[in-house]
């Protein structure tokens, strides 16, 4: 007997004569990759779950705006009917420096809330649209001295704004939420200089009467997905494009601009270490990210993956090629219309 057939008995033997309960209709979640489609053969950027029967579309850009960040990408799933959506938003991000010479570059928001106002106001031009409500977390600070003449300070903080406008006869509610992140270096001689970026976007758009449905579904997506090696390596080579760009700067610019970059190759440096302390210390804690994705739930496989699902239910199965079935019936197993091997998920504690 091959180990499939061994299991596949031992599953058969663990729920003779439980009943199939056929009165819910299960939330079926299905893989959907974002690949780099224009550039890198279709490399894999990662995977979100998005409800069956939903349309899915995506896009990766390269900009080459930053070492940290040289690509953007895109995505969106919509209801079938095309009434709501869920779209993840590109980073924004910006510089500002000021010196004896004068100032150049955008200073960007102050907190999380005014740089989620500014991003609605960015992407829907076209809607007068009211805010309904706002929660911002506390802003994470910390003071570092890269060298002894300059001092750089981190802040990130993560917040939703809620916003109501209508479009047509209908009145449409869309939340914002995303993560503000700002590095502020300043010098003894008077020079500054501000790095920010917005993070971790994403809308939940519906009809005010199915808001509140659509946002329970949240942004669900296996947390344990990783990009190819090819995806990777192609980051690396823009990143290491940009910085060529920079050393070509250095190279014909005057004092001034060799300050900056070397102040800009400090505040990268650091800004990169502090983000990598945070993503770890995010992974141990996610309450922060809990409140960015929205309602959802994590559940753990028999691998020892983990799966974010919506809270729409408690029980969640994972079946062939990514499809995850959601019940709230305890006693619920996948039936014929399921076909091959089903694994029941456990809650992660």
């Amino acid at each position: 007997m091959t180990p499939t057939i061994l299991k596949m008995a031992t599953v058969t033997a663990l729920f003779t004569g439980v009943p199939v309960w056929a009165g819910e209709k299960p939330l079926v979640m299905t893989r959907y990759t974002v690949t780099d489609v224009a550039r890198n053969n279709n490399q894999p950027l990662g995977h979100l779950l998005i409800p069956q029967g939903w349309k899915a579309e995506s896009k990766i850009e390269w900009t080459l705006a930053s070492t940290l960040f040289p690509f953007n990408y895109w995505a969106k799933y919509s209801s079938p009917d095309g009434s709501a959506f869920l779209e993840v938003h590109p980073v924004f991000q910006g510089s500002y420096h000021s010196s004896q010479f004068g100032v150049q570059g955008n200073a960007g928001p102050k907190d999380v809330l005014e740089g989620l106002e500014s991003i609605a106001k960015y992407v829907r031009p076209k809607a007068k649209f009211v805010v309904v409500s706002k929660k911002a977390n506390e802003v994470a600070k910390d003071t570092l001295r890269p060298a002894q003449d300059v001092t750089v300070t981190t802040y990130h903080q993560t917040g939703t704004l809620t916003i109501s406008y209508k479009d047509g006869d209908q009145e449409i509610v869309e939340e914002f939420a995303g993560s503000f992140y700002a590095s502020q270096t300043d010098s003894r001689d008077g020079f500054s200089s501000r790095t920010w970026g917005m993070h971790g976007l994403r809308s939940i758009r519906a009809t005010k009467a199915q808001f509140d449905r659509v946002r329970a579904i949240g942004v669900a997506m296996l947390r344990t997905a990783r990009p190819t090696y090819e995806f990777l390596k192609a980051v690396e080579i823009a990143s290491q494009c940009v910085r060529n760009i920079a050393q070509n700067d250095r190279n014909m610019r005057a004092i001034e601009q060799d300050m900056w970059l070397r102040t800009q190759k400090e505040i990268n440096d650091t800004w990169r270490k502090t983000t990598d302390e945070r993503l770890a210390v995010q992974d141990r804690q996610n309450e922060q990210l809990r409140d960015i994705l929205g309602n959802v739930n994590r559940f753990v496989s028999g691998k020892g993956n983990d799966v974010l699902l919506p809270t729409t239910h408690q029980y969640a199965w994972e079946g062939p090629n990514g499809t995850y079935v959601l019940t709230n019936d305890a006693a619920y197993r996948p039936g014929a219309d399921f076909t091959g091997q089903w694994e029941h998920l456990k809650p992660k504690r």
